[in-house]
C-alpha cells in the first residue's frame, strides 16, 4: 500500500496542468499537533511510475499475381529451290519468282508498380473521469439555493443538513488578520515528502489492412512455325521456244511489344494516442464552495475530538479537493490561496459520504477566505452567523 502522500501525488500527476509540465513532481504533507516540538521529523519517499502512450500500426500486404504467359507465333521461312532440265526436244521453259510481303503486329503489355506511404496520425488524448462514491453530496448543496458562490477548477482564490448537533468541536481553522489560524494552536509534528518521477513508454498494436494486388507483366513464349517454300525451276534446252512464269508470295510478320506501367499506392497508417488527463467528478465547481450570499468562508470547525488538521501543497482549490479524495483518512478540505491545502482527518469517525465531519461559517471578503470541499469520507454543514 502506498503512503498517503503518494496517493495524492499519483492523483495530481494526471491533472492536465501537470501532464504539460515537467516529468518530476514533489510535494510535502505536514501533520499538525497540539504540542510544539523543537525537532520536526521528516521522511521522504521516491517512486517512479510509467505512463503508456498507445500506438496503432496498420500494415497493408501486397498480393502478387503472375498472368498466364502470352504465346507469340513467329514464322521461320526456308526456301528450297528445285531445278528441272527439260529434254531438248521440249520447246517450253518456266521461271519462278518470289515476292516478300512484310506485316507488323503491335501488342501492349501492362505492368503495375506498388509504392508504400507511411502516415503517422496523432489521436486526441482520452480523458479518464473518476466518479465519486455512492451517496456523495457536493459542499454547495448545504446552502440555500442561489446563495452559493463556487470556484472554478483552476480558481486559485480561496438546507438539507442544517447544523451539527451534540458533538464536541476541539479544533477550528479560521481567517484572522487575513491569515489562516488554528484555535487552539497547532504545531508541525512530522513532515512527509514524496518525489514522483514519470517515464513514458509506447505500446504498439499491429493491424493488417486489406491486401493490395500487384500484377506482374505477362511473360512471352515464342513459338516458331516452320514454313518451307519450294521454288521449282524448269530449264529448257536452247531450242525451247515457250516460256512459263510462276510467282510465289512470302509473308513475314514482325511483332512489336509496348509496355505500359501503372502505379498504385498502399498506405501504412500508424496512430499514436498519448496518455490523457484524469478528471475527478467529485471536484466539480459545485464542490468548490468559496462564498455564501457574497460572504467568504471564514472558518472551518472540526466536529470530532480526535480529528486533526494537516496541510499539504496545492496549486488550486481543485487540486486540494483531489488530494483529499485520494487520502483515505481525509474527511473535508479547505484551500487557502495561493498554495496551501488544509485537510481534516477522520479520527474515530467512519469513512462515509454522510459522515458529519465539520461545519463552516462565513464573513468577510471571499478573496481572503477558504474554498471548502466535501470528500468521499465526510461532509460539511453550514453554520450561519
Amino acid at each position: 500500500m502506498l503512503p498517503i502522500i503518494y496517493q495524492a501525488l499519483v492523483a495530481l500527476y494526471f491533472l492536465p496542468s501537470v501532464l504539460a509540465a515537467a516529468n518530476t513532481l514533489s510535494a510535502c504533507t505536514t501533520k499538525l499537533g497540539a504540542k510544539s516540538t523543537s525537532k520536526v521529523g521528516s521522511t521522504t519517499y521516491a517512486l517512479t511510475i510509467t505512463l503508456y502512450a498507445s500506438t496503432k500500426q496498420t500494415n497493408t500486404p501486397t498480393i502478387t499475381k503472375t498472368p498466364v504467359p502470352t504465346t507469340v507465333s513467329v514464322s521461320s521461312t526456308a526456301t528450297v529451290v528445285s531445278t528441272t532440265t527439260l529434254q531438248q526436244v521440249t520447246d517450253t521453259f518456266s521461271t519462278t519468282s518470289s515476292v516478300f510481303v512484310t506485316s507488323t503486329e503491335t501488342q501492349t503489355v501492362t505492368q503495375t508498380a506498388t509504392t508504400t506511404t507511411d502516415v503517422t496520425v496523432t489521436a486526441d488524448p482520452s480523458t479518464t473521469t473518476i466518479q465519486p462514491s455512492p451517496g456523495f453530496t457536493p459542499a454547495a448543496s448545504v446552502v440555500p439555493a442561489g446563495q452559493a458562490g463556487t470556484a472554478k477548477k483552476r480558481d486559485v482564490l480561496p438546507g438539507r443538513r442544517g447544523k451539527i448537533e451534540g458533538r464536541a468541536a476541539t479544533q477550528r481553522l479560521l481567517i484572522q488578520n487575513h491569515k489562516p489560524t488554528f484555535i487552539p494552536a497547532l504545531y508541525p509534528t512530522t513532515v512527509t515528502c514524496g518525489v514522483l518521477v514519470r517515464t513514458t513508454s509506447t505500446r504498439t498494436t499491429l493491424f493488417t489492412a486489406a491486401p493490395t494486388t500487384k500484377t506482374l507483366p505477362p511473360s512471352t513464349v515464342t513459338s516458331t512455325i516452320p514454313v518451307t517454300i519450294t521454288s521449282t525451276s524448269t530449264v529448257a534446252q536452247t531450242n525451247a521456244q515457250t516460256t512459263l512464269s510462276f510467282s510465289t508470295t512470302i509473308i513475314q510478320t514482325t511483332t512489336t511489344y509496348t509496355t505500359t506501367t501503372t502505379t498504385q499506392t498502399a498506405t501504412n497508417t500508424v496512430t499514436v494516442t498519448p496518455p490523457g488527463p484524469t478528471v475527478y467528478a467529485a471536484c466539480a465547481s459545485n464542490n468548490l464552495l468559496k462564498s455564501v450570499n457574497g460572504q467568504g468562508i471564514q472558518f472551518v470547525q472540526g466536529q470530532t475530538v480526535d480529528g486533526t488538521f494537516g496541510s499539504t501543497d496545492a496549486s488550486s482549490a481543485y487540486d486540494c479537493c483531489v488530494a483529499c479524495l485520494n487520502d483515505s483518512n481525509c474527511a473535508i478540505s479547505a484551500y487557502s490561496s495561493p498554495s496551501t491545502c488544509y485537510t481534516l482527518g477522520l479520527g474515530s469517525s467512519t469513512c462515509s459520504p454522510n459522515t458529519n465531519a465539520a461545519s463552516f461559517g462565513t464573513g468577510g471578503d471571499p478573496a481572503d477566505g477558504f474554498v471548502v470541499s466535501d470528500s468521499n469520507c465526510g461532509q460539511l454543514a453550514y453554520s450561519p452567523s
